[in-house]
Protein backbone atom coordinates (compact mmCIF):
# COMPACT_ATOMS: atom_id res chain seq x y z
CA UNK A 1 0.00 0.00 0.00
CA UNK A 2 2.91 2.37 0.68
CA UNK A 3 3.94 1.98 -2.97
CA UNK A 4 0.50 3.14 -4.16
CA UNK A 5 0.62 6.23 -1.97
CA UNK A 6 4.20 6.98 -3.05
CA UNK A 7 3.26 6.81 -6.74
CA UNK A 8 0.38 9.16 -6.08
CA UNK A 9 2.67 11.57 -4.23
CA UNK A 10 5.09 11.63 -7.16
CA UNK A 11 2.21 12.33 -9.53
CA UNK A 12 1.18 15.19 -7.28
CA UNK A 13 4.66 16.72 -7.42
CA UNK A 14 4.77 16.45 -11.20
CA UNK A 15 1.56 18.43 -11.60
CA UNK A 16 1.74 20.80 -8.63
CA UNK A 17 3.28 23.56 -10.71
CA UNK A 18 -0.07 23.91 -12.45
CA UNK A 19 -1.84 24.83 -9.28
CA UNK A 20 -1.35 28.45 -8.28
CA UNK A 21 -1.02 31.84 -9.98
CA UNK A 22 -4.06 32.02 -12.26
CA UNK A 23 -6.38 30.13 -9.91
CA UNK A 24 -8.95 31.33 -7.42
CA UNK A 25 -8.80 28.84 -4.53
CA UNK A 26 -11.20 28.50 -1.58
CA UNK A 27 -10.01 25.98 1.00
CA UNK A 28 -11.92 24.27 3.83
CA UNK A 29 -15.30 24.72 2.14
CA UNK A 30 -17.85 22.47 3.88
CA UNK A 31 -19.94 20.34 1.54
CA UNK A 32 -21.75 18.20 4.08
CA UNK A 33 -21.78 16.29 7.32
CA UNK A 34 -21.20 12.55 7.40
CA UNK A 35 -23.49 10.01 9.03
CA UNK A 36 -21.08 10.09 11.99
CA UNK A 37 -21.30 13.87 12.32
CA UNK A 38 -17.95 14.72 10.72
CA UNK A 39 -17.72 17.90 8.62
CA UNK A 40 -16.77 17.08 5.03
CA UNK A 41 -14.65 19.69 3.28
CA UNK A 42 -13.31 20.49 -0.18
CA UNK A 43 -11.07 22.92 -2.01
CA UNK A 44 -12.91 24.92 -4.66
CA UNK A 45 -10.68 25.76 -7.64
CA UNK A 46 -11.53 28.07 -10.51
CA UNK A 47 -9.53 29.83 -13.18
CA UNK A 48 -9.59 33.61 -12.93
CA UNK A 49 -11.26 34.15 -16.30
CA UNK A 50 -14.39 36.08 -15.29
CA UNK A 51 -16.74 33.41 -16.64
CA UNK A 52 -19.86 32.21 -14.85
CA UNK A 53 -22.30 29.29 -15.13
CA UNK A 54 -19.45 26.87 -15.72
CA UNK A 55 -19.82 23.11 -15.75
CA UNK A 56 -18.61 21.51 -12.52
CA UNK A 57 -16.01 18.82 -11.90
CA UNK A 58 -15.89 16.74 -8.70
CA UNK A 59 -12.19 15.89 -8.27
CA UNK A 60 -11.46 12.78 -6.19
CA UNK A 61 -7.92 12.05 -5.01
CA UNK A 62 -6.38 8.59 -4.87
CA UNK A 63 -4.42 6.81 -2.16
CA UNK A 64 -5.76 3.23 -1.92
CA UNK A 65 -8.92 4.42 -0.12
CA UNK A 66 -6.81 4.96 3.01
CA UNK A 67 -4.46 7.84 2.21
CA UNK A 68 -4.08 11.03 0.24
CA UNK A 69 -5.96 14.31 0.44
CA UNK A 70 -7.52 17.00 -1.72
CA UNK A 71 -4.36 19.04 -1.26
CA UNK A 72 -2.42 16.23 -2.97
CA UNK A 73 -4.72 16.57 -5.98
CA UNK A 74 -4.36 20.31 -6.57
CA UNK A 75 -2.29 19.89 -9.73
CA UNK A 76 -4.98 17.77 -11.38
CA UNK A 77 -7.77 20.00 -10.05
CA UNK A 78 -6.09 23.09 -11.49
CA UNK A 79 -5.60 21.32 -14.80
CA UNK A 80 -9.35 20.63 -14.98
CA UNK A 81 -10.08 24.24 -14.04
CA UNK A 82 -8.04 25.28 -17.07
CA UNK A 83 -10.33 23.17 -19.22
CA UNK A 84 -13.23 25.42 -18.21
CA UNK A 85 -14.65 23.60 -15.18
CA UNK A 86 -15.24 24.94 -11.71
CA UNK A 87 -13.57 22.21 -9.70
CA UNK A 88 -14.68 20.87 -6.33
CA UNK A 89 -11.65 18.99 -5.03
CA UNK A 90 -13.03 16.90 -2.20
CA UNK A 91 -11.70 15.27 0.92
CA UNK A 92 -13.65 12.19 1.92
CA UNK A 93 -13.39 9.80 4.83
CA UNK A 94 -10.75 7.09 4.54
CA UNK A 95 -9.89 3.76 6.09
CA UNK A 96 -9.98 2.87 8.91
CA UNK A 97 -12.62 5.52 9.67
CA UNK A 98 -14.82 4.74 6.67
CA UNK A 99 -15.63 1.65 4.64
CA UNK A 100 -16.15 1.76 0.89
CA UNK A 101 -19.88 2.47 0.98
CA UNK A 102 -19.27 5.40 3.33
CA UNK A 103 -16.60 6.83 1.05
CA UNK A 104 -19.03 6.57 -1.87
CA UNK A 105 -21.68 8.28 0.26
CA UNK A 106 -19.33 11.20 0.88
CA UNK A 107 -18.73 11.57 -2.87
CA UNK A 108 -22.46 11.49 -3.61
CA UNK A 109 -23.03 14.03 -0.86
CA UNK A 110 -20.55 16.33 -2.61
CA UNK A 111 -22.43 16.06 -5.92
CA UNK A 112 -25.76 16.86 -4.26
CA UNK A 113 -24.28 19.81 -2.37
CA UNK A 114 -22.76 21.33 -5.50
CA UNK A 115 -25.98 20.84 -7.49
CA UNK A 116 -28.18 22.23 -4.70
CA UNK A 117 -25.94 25.30 -4.43
CA UNK A 118 -25.39 25.83 -8.15
CA UNK A 119 -26.45 29.48 -8.04
CA UNK A 120 -24.10 30.23 -5.16
CA UNK A 121 -21.15 28.55 -6.91
CA UNK A 122 -22.01 29.90 -10.36
CA UNK A 123 -22.18 26.48 -12.03
CA UNK A 124 -24.58 24.67 -14.34
CA UNK A 125 -26.38 22.06 -12.17
CA UNK A 126 -27.07 19.90 -15.21
CA UNK A 127 -23.41 19.61 -16.24
CA UNK A 128 -21.38 17.91 -13.51
CA UNK A 129 -18.60 15.41 -14.16
CA UNK A 130 -16.33 13.46 -11.83
CA UNK A 131 -12.61 12.90 -12.25
CA UNK A 132 -10.25 10.82 -10.17
CA UNK A 133 -6.98 8.90 -10.08
CA UNK A 134 -6.58 5.33 -8.79
CA UNK A 135 -8.97 4.91 -5.83
CA UNK A 136 -10.44 8.28 -6.82
CA UNK A 137 -11.04 7.00 -10.35
CA UNK A 138 -12.85 4.01 -8.90
CA UNK A 139 -15.06 6.30 -6.80
CA UNK A 140 -15.74 8.50 -9.84
CA UNK A 141 -16.92 5.41 -11.73
CA UNK A 142 -19.14 4.43 -8.82
CA UNK A 143 -20.81 7.85 -9.04
CA UNK A 144 -21.63 7.07 -12.66
CA UNK A 145 -22.93 3.54 -12.29
CA UNK A 146 -24.98 3.63 -9.08
CA UNK A 147 -28.70 4.24 -9.31
CA UNK A 148 -30.35 6.93 -7.17
CA UNK A 149 -30.90 5.93 -3.56
CA UNK A 150 -27.87 3.66 -3.16
CA UNK A 151 -25.28 4.78 -0.59
CA UNK A 152 -26.41 8.38 -0.90
CA UNK A 153 -25.10 9.75 2.38
CA UNK A 154 -26.73 12.35 4.60
CA UNK A 155 -28.74 15.44 3.70
CA UNK A 156 -30.38 16.92 0.58
CA UNK A 157 -32.17 13.68 -0.24
CA UNK A 158 -34.39 15.45 -2.78
CA UNK A 159 -31.37 16.53 -4.87
CA UNK A 160 -29.96 14.22 -7.54
CA UNK A 161 -26.44 12.80 -7.20
CA UNK A 162 -26.33 11.71 -10.85
CA UNK A 163 -23.39 12.97 -12.93
CA UNK A 164 -22.91 13.60 -16.63
CA UNK A 165 -19.41 12.28 -17.31
CA UNK A 166 -16.34 10.57 -15.82
CA UNK A 167 -12.60 10.78 -16.34
CA UNK A 168 -11.02 7.73 -14.74
CA UNK A 169 -7.22 7.75 -14.43
CA UNK A 170 -6.08 4.22 -13.54
CA UNK A 171 -9.02 3.49 -11.28
CA UNK A 172 -10.01 -0.20 -10.85
CA UNK A 173 -13.37 -1.12 -12.34
CA UNK A 174 -13.55 -4.82 -11.40
CA UNK A 175 -12.15 -5.55 -7.96
CA UNK A 176 -12.88 -9.28 -8.20
CA UNK A 177 -9.89 -9.54 -10.53
CA UNK A 178 -7.70 -8.85 -7.50
CA UNK A 179 -9.01 -11.83 -5.58
CA UNK A 180 -6.83 -14.72 -4.55
CA UNK A 181 -6.84 -16.14 -1.02
CA UNK A 182 -3.25 -14.97 -0.45
CA UNK A 183 -3.51 -11.61 -2.27
CA UNK A 184 -1.58 -8.67 -0.81
CA UNK A 185 -4.87 -6.76 -1.05
CA UNK A 186 -6.93 -9.17 1.08
CA UNK A 187 -6.76 -7.13 4.30
CA UNK A 188 -7.41 -3.87 2.45
CA UNK A 189 -10.59 -5.12 0.78
CA UNK A 190 -11.77 -6.84 3.95
CA UNK A 191 -11.44 -3.50 5.74
CA UNK A 192 -13.41 -1.75 2.99
CA UNK A 193 -16.18 -4.36 2.80
CA UNK A 194 -19.65 -3.52 4.06
CA UNK A 195 -19.71 -7.01 5.61
CA UNK A 196 -16.09 -7.99 6.46
CA UNK A 197 -17.16 -11.51 7.42
CA UNK A 198 -19.25 -12.02 4.29
CA UNK A 199 -18.31 -13.90 1.14
CA UNK A 200 -15.22 -12.08 -0.19
CA UNK A 201 -16.21 -12.45 -3.84
CA UNK A 202 -19.66 -11.02 -3.19
CA UNK A 203 -18.19 -8.12 -1.20
CA UNK A 204 -15.76 -7.31 -4.03
CA UNK A 205 -18.63 -7.42 -6.51
CA UNK A 206 -20.61 -4.97 -4.36
CA UNK A 207 -17.67 -2.54 -4.46
CA UNK A 208 -17.02 -2.87 -8.22
CA UNK A 209 -18.30 -0.45 -10.88
CA UNK A 210 -18.77 -3.30 -13.38
CA UNK A 211 -21.49 -4.80 -11.18
CA UNK A 212 -23.80 -1.81 -11.65
CA UNK A 213 -23.37 -1.00 -15.36
CA UNK A 214 -26.75 -0.07 -16.86
CA UNK A 215 -28.29 1.64 -19.84
CA UNK A 216 -28.59 5.40 -19.68
CA UNK A 217 -25.33 5.98 -17.82
CA UNK A 218 -23.13 8.97 -18.54
CA UNK A 219 -20.08 8.68 -20.83
CA UNK A 220 -16.85 7.38 -19.27
CA UNK A 221 -13.24 7.87 -20.34
CA UNK A 222 -10.81 5.42 -18.72
CA UNK A 223 -7.06 5.79 -19.12
CA UNK A 224 -4.84 2.91 -18.02
CA UNK A 225 -1.12 2.27 -18.18
CA UNK A 226 0.06 -0.84 -20.02
CA UNK A 227 2.84 -1.28 -17.43
CA UNK A 228 0.70 -0.51 -14.38
CA UNK A 229 1.29 -3.29 -11.84
CA UNK A 230 -0.96 -1.69 -9.20
CA UNK A 231 -4.14 -1.35 -11.27
CA UNK A 232 -3.43 -3.54 -14.34
CA UNK A 233 -5.04 -2.39 -17.58
CA UNK A 234 -7.07 -5.61 -17.66
CA UNK A 235 -9.19 -3.99 -14.94
CA UNK A 236 -10.86 -1.89 -17.61
CA UNK A 237 -11.33 -4.31 -20.49
CA UNK A 238 -14.45 -6.22 -19.41
CA UNK A 239 -15.95 -3.06 -17.88
CA UNK A 240 -15.78 -1.21 -21.18
CA UNK A 241 -17.00 -4.26 -23.11
CA UNK A 242 -20.07 -4.26 -20.90
CA UNK A 243 -20.56 -0.54 -21.48
CA UNK A 244 -20.37 -1.20 -25.22
CA UNK A 245 -22.90 -4.03 -24.98
CA UNK A 246 -25.41 -1.75 -23.27
CA UNK A 247 -24.86 1.17 -25.62
CA UNK A 248 -23.17 3.39 -23.04
CA UNK A 249 -20.80 5.88 -24.63
CA UNK A 250 -17.27 5.23 -23.47
CA UNK A 251 -13.61 5.21 -24.38
CA UNK A 252 -10.88 2.98 -22.98
CA UNK A 253 -7.31 4.02 -23.69
CA UNK A 254 -4.36 1.83 -22.66
CA UNK A 255 -1.08 3.72 -22.93
CA UNK A 256 1.48 0.93 -23.43
CA UNK A 257 4.51 2.57 -21.80
CA UNK A 258 2.73 4.08 -18.80
CA UNK A 259 2.73 2.87 -15.20
CA UNK A 260 0.29 3.82 -12.44
CA UNK A 261 1.42 7.45 -12.33
CA UNK A 262 0.85 8.07 -16.06
CA UNK A 263 4.01 10.13 -15.97
CA UNK A 264 6.21 8.58 -18.67
CA UNK A 265 4.56 10.55 -21.47
CA UNK A 266 2.18 12.89 -19.60
CA UNK A 267 1.38 14.77 -22.80
CA UNK A 268 -0.63 11.73 -23.97
CA UNK A 269 -2.86 11.79 -20.90
CA UNK A 270 -3.19 15.58 -21.09
CA UNK A 271 -4.29 15.39 -24.72
CA UNK A 272 -6.93 12.76 -23.95
CA UNK A 273 -8.43 14.73 -21.06
CA UNK A 274 -8.34 17.98 -23.03
CA UNK A 275 -10.25 16.28 -25.85
CA UNK A 276 -12.79 14.79 -23.42
CA UNK A 277 -13.29 18.19 -21.78
CA UNK A 278 -13.64 20.00 -25.10
CA UNK A 279 -16.20 17.47 -26.32
CA UNK A 280 -18.15 17.86 -23.07
CA UNK A 281 -18.17 21.64 -23.44
CA UNK A 282 -19.18 21.53 -27.11
CA UNK A 283 -21.51 18.49 -27.09
CA UNK A 284 -19.29 16.54 -29.46
CA UNK A 285 -17.73 13.09 -29.50
CA UNK A 286 -18.97 11.03 -26.56
CA UNK A 287 -21.39 13.86 -25.76
CA UNK A 288 -22.84 14.44 -29.23
CA UNK A 289 -26.66 14.46 -29.29
CA UNK A 290 -28.13 11.10 -30.18
CA UNK A 291 -29.33 10.84 -33.74
CA UNK A 292 -32.84 9.35 -33.94
CA UNK A 293 -33.01 6.10 -35.87
CA UNK A 294 -34.52 6.46 -39.32
CA UNK A 295 -37.91 4.89 -39.81
CA UNK A 296 -38.46 2.61 -42.80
Amino acid sequence: MKIIILVFALMRLALYAWAQADMEIARDTVYGVSDTGKALTMIVVEQKDGKDFKPACIAIHGGAWMGGSANDFMGQASFMARQGFKVFNIDYRLLPEAKMHQQIADCRTAVRHVRANAKHYGIDPNRIIAMGHSAGGHLACMLAVLRPGVWEGAGLKDVSSQIQGVVNWCGPEELVKYYTPDSQFTDLFKGLAEDPEGDPIRELEKMSPITYVRRGMCPILSIHGGRDDIVPAVQGTDFHKRLDALGVRNKLVILPEEDHGLGVHPEDTIKLVEEFSRDFMENKGLFAPAVPAKKD
